[in-house]
Protein backbone atom coordinates (compact mmCIF):
# COMPACT_ATOMS: atom_id res chain seq x y z
CA UNK A 1 0.00 0.00 0.00
CA UNK A 2 1.30 3.46 -0.92
CA UNK A 3 0.98 6.03 1.89
CA UNK A 4 1.72 9.63 1.06
CA UNK A 5 3.37 11.22 4.11
CA UNK A 6 3.76 14.97 3.96
CA UNK A 7 6.40 16.93 5.86
CA UNK A 8 5.16 18.68 8.97
CA UNK A 9 2.57 16.03 9.85
CA UNK A 10 3.54 13.90 12.80
CA UNK A 11 2.31 10.38 13.36
CA UNK A 12 0.24 11.51 16.33
CA UNK A 13 -1.48 14.51 14.75
CA UNK A 14 -5.10 14.16 13.65
CA UNK A 15 -5.42 14.23 9.89
CA UNK A 16 -7.87 13.29 7.17
CA UNK A 17 -7.29 10.13 5.15
CA UNK A 18 -8.22 9.78 1.49
CA UNK A 19 -8.24 6.45 -0.33
CA UNK A 20 -7.49 6.27 -4.05
CA UNK A 21 -8.58 3.48 -6.41
CA UNK A 22 -7.01 3.08 -9.87
CA UNK A 23 -8.52 1.92 -13.16
CA UNK A 24 -8.79 -1.49 -14.80
CA UNK A 25 -5.49 -2.93 -16.07
CA UNK A 26 -3.59 -0.23 -14.18
CA UNK A 27 -1.85 0.02 -10.81
CA UNK A 28 -1.41 2.60 -8.09
CA UNK A 29 2.01 3.48 -9.53
CA UNK A 30 0.32 4.84 -12.66
CA UNK A 31 -1.28 7.59 -10.58
CA UNK A 32 1.48 8.69 -8.21
CA UNK A 33 1.63 12.19 -9.71
CA UNK A 34 -2.15 12.62 -9.41
CA UNK A 35 -2.13 11.43 -5.80
CA UNK A 36 0.78 13.70 -4.89
CA UNK A 37 -1.05 16.76 -6.20
CA UNK A 38 -3.63 16.46 -3.45
CA UNK A 39 -4.08 18.43 -0.27
CA UNK A 40 -0.99 18.52 1.93
CA UNK A 41 -2.94 18.17 5.18
CA UNK A 42 -4.28 14.74 4.27
CA UNK A 43 -2.87 11.24 4.19
CA UNK A 44 -3.40 9.61 0.81
CA UNK A 45 -3.72 5.83 0.96
CA UNK A 46 -3.53 3.90 -2.30
CA UNK A 47 -3.21 0.20 -3.00
CA UNK A 48 -3.67 -2.05 -6.01
CA UNK A 49 -7.22 -3.18 -6.61
CA UNK A 50 -7.95 -6.88 -6.31
CA UNK A 51 -6.36 -8.96 -9.09
CA UNK A 52 -4.23 -6.00 -10.21
CA UNK A 53 -0.56 -5.11 -9.85
CA UNK A 54 1.06 -6.82 -6.88
CA UNK A 55 -2.26 -8.56 -6.16
CA UNK A 56 -2.62 -10.15 -9.60
CA UNK A 57 -3.92 -13.72 -9.51
CA UNK A 58 -5.20 -14.34 -13.04
CA UNK A 59 -4.91 -11.76 -15.82
CA UNK A 60 -7.80 -13.31 -17.79
CA UNK A 61 -10.26 -12.17 -15.14
CA UNK A 62 -9.37 -8.54 -15.90
CA UNK A 63 -10.19 -8.94 -19.59
CA UNK A 64 -13.41 -8.03 -21.40
CA UNK A 65 -15.78 -10.21 -23.41
CA UNK A 66 -14.01 -9.19 -26.63
CA UNK A 67 -10.72 -10.23 -25.06
CA UNK A 68 -11.99 -13.71 -24.29
CA UNK A 69 -13.33 -13.45 -20.75
CA UNK A 70 -16.89 -14.80 -20.74
CA UNK A 71 -17.20 -13.87 -17.05
CA UNK A 72 -16.28 -10.21 -17.63
CA UNK A 73 -19.45 -8.81 -16.05
CA UNK A 74 -19.09 -10.68 -12.79
CA UNK A 75 -15.29 -10.49 -12.64
CA UNK A 76 -15.18 -6.71 -13.02
CA UNK A 77 -17.90 -6.18 -10.45
CA UNK A 78 -16.27 -8.53 -7.94
CA UNK A 79 -13.01 -6.57 -8.19
CA UNK A 80 -14.80 -3.30 -7.38
CA UNK A 81 -16.91 -4.76 -4.60
CA UNK A 82 -13.98 -6.63 -3.08
CA UNK A 83 -11.78 -3.54 -3.09
CA UNK A 84 -14.57 -1.58 -1.41
CA UNK A 85 -14.53 -4.23 1.33
CA UNK A 86 -10.74 -3.84 1.58
CA UNK A 87 -11.16 -0.11 2.20
CA UNK A 88 -13.56 -0.80 5.06
CA UNK A 89 -11.04 -3.23 6.53
CA UNK A 90 -8.25 -0.66 6.30
CA UNK A 91 -10.40 1.97 8.00
CA UNK A 92 -10.69 -0.51 10.88
CA UNK A 93 -7.03 -1.46 11.24
CA UNK A 94 -4.79 1.14 9.56
CA UNK A 95 -4.84 3.86 12.27
CA UNK A 96 -3.78 1.43 15.00
CA UNK A 97 -1.15 -0.20 12.78
CA UNK A 98 0.40 3.08 11.64
CA UNK A 99 -0.11 5.05 14.85
CA UNK A 100 -2.03 7.77 13.04
CA UNK A 101 -5.31 9.19 14.26
CA UNK A 102 -7.56 9.76 11.24
CA UNK A 103 -10.24 12.36 11.89
CA UNK A 104 -12.19 11.87 8.64
CA UNK A 105 -12.11 9.54 5.65
CA UNK A 106 -12.61 10.24 1.96
CA UNK A 107 -12.30 8.27 -1.26
CA UNK A 108 -11.76 8.96 -4.95
CA UNK A 109 -11.00 6.82 -7.96
CA UNK A 110 -10.70 6.65 -11.72
CA UNK A 111 -12.72 4.43 -14.11
CA UNK A 112 -12.88 1.04 -12.34
CA UNK A 113 -11.75 3.00 -9.29
CA UNK A 114 -14.64 5.39 -9.82
CA UNK A 115 -17.04 2.45 -9.63
CA UNK A 116 -15.20 1.30 -6.50
CA UNK A 117 -15.56 4.74 -4.93
CA UNK A 118 -19.32 4.70 -5.40
CA UNK A 119 -19.61 1.19 -3.99
CA UNK A 120 -17.45 2.17 -1.03
CA UNK A 121 -19.61 5.18 -0.22
CA UNK A 122 -22.78 3.12 -0.55
CA UNK A 123 -21.52 0.48 1.89
CA UNK A 124 -19.15 2.34 4.20
CA UNK A 125 -20.74 5.19 6.20
CA UNK A 126 -17.37 6.29 7.59
CA UNK A 127 -16.43 7.66 4.16
CA UNK A 128 -17.57 11.27 4.51
CA UNK A 129 -16.75 12.62 1.04
CA UNK A 130 -16.03 11.09 -2.36
CA UNK A 131 -15.27 11.74 -6.01
CA UNK A 132 -15.94 9.29 -8.83
CA UNK A 133 -13.95 10.12 -11.97
CA UNK A 134 -15.27 8.52 -15.19
CA UNK A 135 -17.07 5.91 -13.07
CA UNK A 136 -20.62 4.58 -13.08
CA UNK A 137 -23.15 3.99 -10.32
CA UNK A 138 -25.48 1.80 -12.38
CA UNK A 139 -23.72 -1.43 -13.26
CA UNK A 140 -26.66 -3.01 -15.08
CA UNK A 141 -26.92 -0.04 -17.45
CA UNK A 142 -23.17 0.04 -18.01
CA UNK A 143 -22.89 -3.65 -18.83
CA UNK A 144 -26.09 -3.73 -20.86
CA UNK A 145 -24.77 -1.08 -23.23
CA UNK A 146 -21.47 -2.94 -23.55
CA UNK A 147 -23.17 -6.28 -24.17
CA UNK A 148 -25.40 -5.21 -27.04
CA UNK A 149 -23.19 -6.98 -29.56
CA UNK A 150 -22.07 -9.74 -27.22
CA UNK A 151 -23.52 -13.04 -26.16
CA UNK A 152 -25.62 -12.95 -23.01
CA UNK A 153 -23.69 -12.79 -19.74
CA UNK A 154 -25.46 -15.96 -18.62
CA UNK A 155 -28.39 -17.69 -20.35
CA UNK A 156 -31.57 -16.46 -18.70
CA UNK A 157 -32.45 -20.01 -17.66
CA UNK A 158 -29.09 -20.27 -15.87
CA UNK A 159 -29.45 -19.76 -12.11
CA UNK A 160 -26.39 -17.50 -12.14
CA UNK A 161 -28.24 -14.93 -14.25
CA UNK A 162 -30.86 -14.21 -11.62
CA UNK A 163 -28.47 -14.60 -8.70
CA UNK A 164 -26.15 -11.98 -10.18
CA UNK A 165 -29.05 -9.59 -10.74
CA UNK A 166 -30.17 -10.19 -7.15
CA UNK A 167 -26.65 -9.38 -5.99
CA UNK A 168 -26.68 -6.09 -7.89
CA UNK A 169 -30.17 -5.24 -6.65
CA UNK A 170 -28.90 -5.47 -3.08
CA UNK A 171 -25.49 -3.87 -3.50
CA UNK A 172 -25.21 -1.59 -6.55
CA UNK A 173 -25.07 2.15 -5.74
CA UNK A 174 -28.12 3.01 -7.86
CA UNK A 175 -30.21 0.89 -5.51
CA UNK A 176 -28.66 2.38 -2.37
CA UNK A 177 -28.89 6.11 -3.03
CA UNK A 178 -30.69 6.60 0.29
CA UNK A 179 -27.43 5.66 2.02
CA UNK A 180 -25.64 8.51 0.28
CA UNK A 181 -27.81 11.23 1.78
CA UNK A 182 -26.05 14.14 3.47
CA UNK A 183 -22.59 13.10 2.22
CA UNK A 184 -20.76 15.15 -0.43
CA UNK A 185 -20.29 13.26 -3.69
CA UNK A 186 -18.91 14.57 -6.97
CA UNK A 187 -19.09 12.63 -10.23
CA UNK A 188 -16.80 13.74 -13.08
CA UNK A 189 -17.49 12.33 -16.54
CA UNK A 190 -16.50 13.04 -20.12
CA UNK A 191 -19.16 13.95 -22.64
CA UNK A 192 -17.22 12.08 -25.36
CA UNK A 193 -16.60 8.98 -23.23
CA UNK A 194 -17.63 5.84 -25.13
CA UNK A 195 -16.36 3.32 -22.58
CA UNK A 196 -18.44 4.72 -19.71
CA UNK A 197 -21.06 6.81 -21.54
CA UNK A 198 -22.68 9.49 -19.43
CA UNK A 199 -26.06 8.09 -20.50
CA UNK A 200 -25.35 4.97 -18.43
CA UNK A 201 -25.30 7.19 -15.34
CA UNK A 202 -28.54 9.00 -16.16
CA UNK A 203 -30.78 7.05 -13.79
CA UNK A 204 -28.19 7.09 -11.01
CA UNK A 205 -27.70 10.84 -11.34
CA UNK A 206 -31.47 11.43 -11.30
CA UNK A 207 -31.94 9.42 -8.12
CA UNK A 208 -28.98 11.08 -6.45
CA UNK A 209 -30.29 14.55 -7.22
CA UNK A 210 -33.61 13.57 -5.68
CA UNK A 211 -31.97 12.10 -2.56
CA UNK A 212 -29.03 14.46 -2.06
CA UNK A 213 -29.55 17.63 -4.07
CA UNK A 214 -27.44 19.87 -1.82
CA UNK A 215 -24.28 17.77 -1.62
CA UNK A 216 -24.34 15.90 -4.93
CA UNK A 217 -22.79 17.38 -8.04
CA UNK A 218 -22.09 16.21 -11.57
CA UNK A 219 -19.30 17.75 -13.63
CA UNK A 220 -19.23 16.94 -17.34
CA UNK A 221 -16.16 17.89 -19.35
CA UNK A 222 -17.47 18.58 -22.84
CA UNK A 223 -14.09 17.87 -24.44
CA UNK A 224 -13.12 14.74 -22.48
CA UNK A 225 -13.23 11.12 -23.54
CA UNK A 226 -12.47 8.26 -21.11
CA UNK A 227 -9.69 10.16 -19.39
CA UNK A 228 -8.80 12.25 -16.36
CA UNK A 229 -8.83 15.73 -17.83
CA UNK A 230 -7.18 18.73 -16.20
CA UNK A 231 -10.61 20.15 -15.43
CA UNK A 232 -11.65 16.94 -13.69
CA UNK A 233 -8.47 17.00 -11.65
CA UNK A 234 -9.08 20.62 -10.65
CA UNK A 235 -12.71 19.95 -9.73
CA UNK A 236 -11.69 16.97 -7.61
CA UNK A 237 -9.17 18.97 -5.60
CA UNK A 238 -11.68 21.80 -5.15
CA UNK A 239 -14.29 19.32 -3.95
CA UNK A 240 -12.11 17.90 -1.20
CA UNK A 241 -11.02 21.39 -0.13
CA UNK A 242 -14.66 22.48 0.05
CA UNK A 243 -15.83 19.62 2.23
Amino acid sequence: MQINRMEGITLQKDTAGIFFAHGRLQTTKDYISLINDFIASTRKLAFDQRNHGDRLVDDLHNKTWKEGNINHAFDMWSVQFGTAKDISYLIDVFPAYAGIKISDWGCFGVSLGGHTTLLTMAHEPRIKVGVSIIGCGDYVSLLTSRALNQKEIFPKDDLRHNLFLDLLAKNDPINLTDRLKRRPLLCCNGLLDKLVPISDNENFFTRMKEENSEKFQVFVDADAKHEVSNLMKLKTIEWFLKW
